[in-house]
């Protein structure tokens, strides 16, 4: 049988199938350290992940922590960290980015659903787990929000955009903005909470790209989901999903500490689109920057007096 696995992964599920009779299809995957393939039997489907040159120890151990609290991720039925090998359940091929075309009241309701699981993992005790001091030792900084602005800059500003600037006083404004989001009350935060992780199996959300979760700022992955650089969600949408998930969280809403959270995050993907095209030689990204950067553009209006020199770049961009 022909199959892109080599030879000690090959092992590695057969051993666990107790089988030689299974085929191997290659996943279309994200920019990560992380390659993916469904395997199927006659009877049954998995997915397997191949690390590379990154541990698959806090993916499994966050796995099993978020699995007996109801936060839907795939089960992992085996797992080798000498290989950088997990075989987990395959949650189909429905990406919530995908349903973004669907009637208003249908999407909306995907989206409760996919909001409850957020407040379910918002409301995990790090306390009670012995993951407390990974989540304390990996939670965000100043430090990590500056360095990931800073990317933004060589990658976007510059790389990509060819913008003339004060570099200086952008670092200065990114420090502040750095500063200001680890005064927020911090909860676990997946990190990554976007409609392209997230898959929808069985009407119900299934959580993907789980292995970054952390201690962050509250609004972090609210402000990921709502104002989502991979689909242009209306305004009034996005109100309507916020309002929602202000209730069922029961978090005071601030509207600086939303906007500065959001203004952040959405830099910082729209880095990540630029370093895709500069350093992996592929422009697929490209295509979500403008809807990230008009996300950017919105979050700046309220604190265009503490950030102007980030409100004119965002201004000059949009032009």
């Amino acid at each position: 049988m022909e199959t892109v696995l080599v030879r000690h992964e090959f092992k590695f599920v057969s051993d666990f199938l107790n089988s030689a009779e299974f085929s191997v299809i290659p996943l279309d995957g994200d920019v990560s350290h992380r390659i993916f393939f469904r395997v199927k039997t006659s009877s049954q489907s998995y997915v397997l992940m191949r690390s590379l040159d990154i541990s698959i120890v806090p993916y499994v151990e966050i796995a099993q922590f978020l699995l007996p609290s109801d936060i839907r991720v795939p089960r992992i039925f085996a797992s080798s960290k000498s290989l950088g090998l997990v075989l987990m359940e395959d949650g189909g091929d429905v990406l919530l980015q995908t349903l973004a075309a669907s009637p208003e009241e249908k999407l909306f309701t995907c989206y409760k659903k996919v909001l409850d699981q957020l407040v379910k993992l918002q409301l995990l005790n790090t306390n009670q787990t012995p993951l407390y001091s990974y989540f304390e030792d990996n939670k965000f900084t100043s430090d990590l929000f500056y360095k990931e602005l800073l990317f933004t800059e060589e990658y976007l500003l510059h790389h990509e955009l060819h913008l003339d600037f004060d570099a200086e006083s952008y670092r200065l404004e990114c420090r502040k903005l750095s500063d200001s989001l680890i005064t927020m009350p911090f909860k676990l935060t997946h990190r990554d909470f976007h409609s392209r992780n997230i898959l929808i199996n069985n009407d119900a959300p299934l959580l993907l790209d789980f292995q970054d979760t952390r201690l962050g700022p509250y609004f972090y992955d609210a402000t990921s989901l709502i104002e989502d650089s991979y689909v242009n969600l209306p305004k009034p949408f996005r109100t309507r999903l916020l309002h929602y998930y202000l209730v069922i969280s029961q978090t005071p809403y601030s509207l600086v500490d939303y906007s500065a959270t959001q203004l952040q995050r959405s830099l910082k993907a729209a880095g990540t689109f630029a370093y895709a095209k500069v350093k992996k030689n592929t422009s697929y990204y490209l295509q979500y920057l403008p809807t990230v950067l008009n996300f950017a553009a919105e979050a700046v209006q309220p604190l265009a007096e503490e950030y102007p020199l980030i409100t004119k770049l965002l201004e000059d961009i949009s032009e």
